[in-house]
């Protein structure tokens, strides 16, 4: 996820920005700090540990309630809670001007990965949180899976996996696989499961090539601190290079590769395809054409409610903090030209120039103009983007349209996974878990195709 923001699945990837800095000459001391940091976290020490924080990091915390608002109400319904230092924090190199640190970490949820990322003043910068995953997924007999570089030509070539037909002379359907929010890997790894893996593969299965990717901010998450970082920048250069080298691509019909967007990959699916016309249809997986931060109040309201019912009072105030800033700049953030974006403050660890990039689509209008191909898919047990908010509003306005489909699964979650979880919180714990998506899912994925080049 970017930041602490609470938005759509990534939130299993808590990953604070990070900015500003140098290398460190020596790193003798770094391994030490990284260790009494996690510390301080573990024994509940936030005000302490705030001393090791770069003044960027500790300024973003201070905007969501500090360190312990967000190790309380972000880091913890998703992680669970820190128990153990469970490794010696080692030096794993140099990224854009760090010292990168990894430890082993237990929680209650299991075992985990931090990397750390130590400034020049041995000062924390920035880290991530990840749960350690499932093996890399295997795909079926008669494709192969090779690296593949997605490259828009600005310095930031991007490593990722084409899948194909082991024969070279068959000419497949290709899908274009688009991440949601965050700056999650080609595999789009949220919990304990690889979820672009397992599309990959089930796609394969039934005879379909796909290309993914890491995103722009997972390889470069510097990126994130620039003023003008937006849309733009995250994922439309990109998917726009990607498309490019699709149309070149040996064994992939250039008449039939279609974009498939995941969460906020599939609210800007209809940008992608307004920016690539040789697209040949749209899937949106769990998308919205509502607003980011109407979707992050919903969100918010939802992990206060799990608090109050659990007594935990404190934890919950400190979210209705987030909710009264969120509320409190909507209005002007939704109004801000592009001039006054680059210069307003953030809000949320939104830049505010990246929420005026969002609010320049509108995905439901796009659909209509563009009338191509296009599949809106949603899990209705969805705690992240919602069926009877989001998916109704494509169904309100696309009802009549005949090249549009759209279906809800029962008992599926915004990774369309199996779920039964009543709130948020537990939603997020089930991703713990490794589960795989319902063959329903990829049959119909691919009758609609099928039904697409008639």
């Amino acid at each position: 996820m970017k930041n602490m923001r609470c938005f759509m699945a990534t939130l299993l990837s808590i990953a604070l920005l990070i900015t500003g800095g140098g290398l460190a000459e020596e790193a003798d001391h770094s391994a030490e700090v990284v260790k009494s940091y996690l510390q301080m976290l573990i024994d509940g020490e936030y005000e302490e540990s705030e001393a090791l924080l770069d003044e960027t990091m500790l300024a973003q915390l201070s905007q969501g309630g500090g360190t312990q608002a967000f190790v309380e109400v972000n880091l913890y319904p998703v992680i669970g809670e820190l128990m153990e230092v469970a490794s010696e924090p080692m030096f794993a190199g140099e990224a854009q001007g760090f010292q990168v640190y990894q430890a082993k970490i237990l929680t209650t949820l299991g075992g985990h990965t931090a990397t750390m990322y130590v400034d020049s003043q041995n000062l924390i910068a920035g880290y991530q949180i990840i749960q350690d995953v499932e093996a890399a997924i295997v795909m079926p007999e008669g494709f192969t899976e090779t690296e593949f570089t997605v490259d828009a030509g600005g310095g930031y070539p991007l490593d990722g996996r084409i899948v194909k037909p082991s024969d070279p002379s068959q000419l497949v359907p290709c899908i274009l696989l688009i991440q949601g929010s965050g700056a999650l890997d080609f595999d789009e790894i949220v919990g304990a499961n690889r979820i672009f893996g397992k599309l990959a593969r089930g796609l394969a299965q039934r005879g379909f090539a796909t290309l993914r990717y890491n995103k722009r901010t997972n390889q470069y998450p510097q990126i994130m601190s620039e003023k003008d970082y937006s849309i733009q920048t995250e994922y439309m250069e990109d998917v726009h290079a990607a498309v490019g080298m699709l149309l070149e691509e040996p064994g992939i019909d250039p008449e039939r590769i279609f974009v498939l967007g995941h969460s906020e990959g599939g609210m800007l699916a209809p940008a992608f395809m307004e920016a690539d016309p040789a697209l040949a249809g749209m899937i949106l997986l769990a998308g919205t054409p509502r607003n980011m931060l109407d979707i992050s109040v919903d969100q918010s309201n939802s992990v206060m409610d799990y608090y109050n019912a659990a007594g935990m009072a404190d934890v919950a105030a400190a979210q209705q903090e987030v909710i009264d800033t969120i509320v409190a700049r909507k209005e002007e953030v939704d109004n801000y030209t592009a001039e006054e974006a680059l210069e307003a403050d953030p809000i949320y660890n939104f830049t505010a120039y990246y929420l005026y990039s969002l609010n320049q689509i509108d995905g439901v209008k796009l659909i209509q103009e563009l009338a191509k191909p296009t599949l809106i898919l949603q899990g209705d047990n969805d705690h992240q983007v919602y069926a009877d908010k989001d998916f109704m509003v494509y169904q309100n306005a696309l009802s009549d349209a005949d090249f549009v489909q759209m279906k809800v699964y029962a008992g599926l979650s915004h990774l369309f996974l199996p779920s039964q979880a009543t709130n948020m919180v537990d939603a997020m714990n089930e991703y713990y878990a490794s589960a795989e998506i319902p063959a329903e899912v990829f049959d119909d994925i691919a009758a609609w195709i099928h039904s697409a080049q008639e």
